[in-house]
């Protein structure tokens, strides 16, 4: 998804500090930001959708398991 100021945001299932998925950012000029890297514990592992921005500039998504 885009935002207004043309940043994409994106999830991996794997990967990240911890291997359990990242939720990422890439601005206007290619530059990849990973914004967070899932533990695998209370904040899950494996998001298996992408994430939705809402008009504040939050986003939400879910994750495979706990």
């Amino acid at each position: 998804m885009e935002d207004s100021a043309g940043n994409f945001y994106g999830t991996t299932e794997g990967g990240g500090t911890y291997n359990c998925g990242t939720v990422f950012k890439i601005n206007a000029a290619g530059k990849e930001t990973i914004l967070y890297s899932f533990t695998g514990g209370e904040d899950g592992k494996g998001p298996y959708t992408g994430a939705i921005l809402d008009a504040a500039g939050n986003l939400y998504g879910v994750t495979a398991a706990r």
